[in-house]
């Protein structure tokens, strides 16, 4: 019978199995910069997946590589799925700039370290990654983001350039002010554009911003429900952007302040105005992996890329695979 006290522990069936163990790293994993490229195959509607000439055109396509940050899951998580979404916000170098038809203006940004400018437009402090990224005055806004697909794979490694909690929970609420603001512009336009029908008022004289939101008399609450316009994989239309992960099923309690986002910050319709089988399928079924949708692969290696590339260029990418 053997000694189980004076056994060596380093060969038991435990300890060998620990050895034995694989470590593995999620691909993407949340909250960590990473390089996408477009697989246009893929992203294919499930259609034009039948028709030979669409498919060898995809073929044909040069895409570039993007670097985002992995905000969350935009669906539940099925690692047996063969595809799971998130939610992404573009990395862009330079100054921000404006997007009018959406209201969006170049303050409405986030700079990310390294700067070389002691002062950012947003008069924001700037985003600190766990490493230096490769390149200079990037930022973050809303005028850049996305809901993207990819296999559900294992990385071989951590991702080494990372945001911690806080940071990305600063990151979410200046993106929740910034998507305010830009709903009041919008508000303020087109109360200005409907008074100008009826010959009421010289637009001239109406403010952007509504004197109760400037002056902060007015709460977001009070604010008048508009989506929030942003670019989106379903034909480029404007779209609500969730800063915060998007329902009950993923939302982790431990990546916020505790409390989970409102229905309106989410976008979507009260709760209270559905049916328990409509809300299984707004939370489940509609909310999983669409078969037809931006499908793309990552890398945590930021090395891959010398020079960033223009997000607007993703959007044309993404249309033009829609053209199929």
């Amino acid at each position: 019978m053997p000694d189980l006290l004076s056994s060596d522990p380093s060969t038991s069936s435990t300890a060998l199995d620990s050895e034995e163990a694989e470590t593995r790293y999620f691909l993407p994993e949340l909250g960590a910069w990473a390089v996408l490229t477009i697989d246009p195959v893929a992203s294919l509607s499930v259609g034009a997946r039948e028709v030979p000439e669409a498919v060898e055109a995809c073929k044909r396509m040069v895409n570039k590589p993007y670097v985002a940050l992995v905000d969350h899951n935009h669906a539940l998580y099925l690692p047996w799925e063969p595809y799971n979404s998130y939610s992404l916000r573009f990395l862009q170098q330079g100054d921000p700039y404006s997007v009018r038809e959406e209201f969006i203006e170049p303050y409405m940004s986030v700079p990310v370290l390294p700067v070389t400018k002691e002062t950012h437009i947003s008069g924001r402090p700037p985003l600190q990654s766990s490493k230096a990224l490769p390149w200079s005055d990037c930022f973050l806004s809303i005028s850049a983001d996305s809901v993207v697909r990819s296999p559900s794979v294992w990385g071989s490694g951590p991702a080494l350039w990372k945001i911690d909690r806080a940071e990305r929970r600063r990151i979410r609420e200046s993106m929740r002010d910034d998507i305010v603001d830009a709903r009041n512009k919008r508000n303020a336009a087109m109360a200005a554009e409907e008074e100008l029908e009826v010959g009421a008022v010289d637009p001239s004289t109406v403010p952007l911003t509504p004197p109760a939101i400037a002056d902060g008399t007015a709460t977001e609450a009070e604010v008048p429900s508009l989506h929030y316009p942003t670019r989106s994989d379903t034909g480029g239309q404007p779209s609500v952007y969730a800063s915060s992960r998007d329902s009950e099923s993923y939302y982790d309690e431990s990546d916020s302040d505790g409390e989970a986002p409102s229905e309106d910050e989410r976008g979507g319709a009260h709760s209270e105005d559905k049916e328990p089988l409509d809300l299984v399928e707004h939370f489940f079924f509609n909310r999983l992996h669409e078969k037809a949708m931006t499908t793309v692969r990552f890398t945590h290696d930021l090395s891959t890329v010398t020079e960033l590339n223009d997000a607007r260029d993703y959007y044309k990418e993404v249309e033009a695979i829609k053209r199929y």
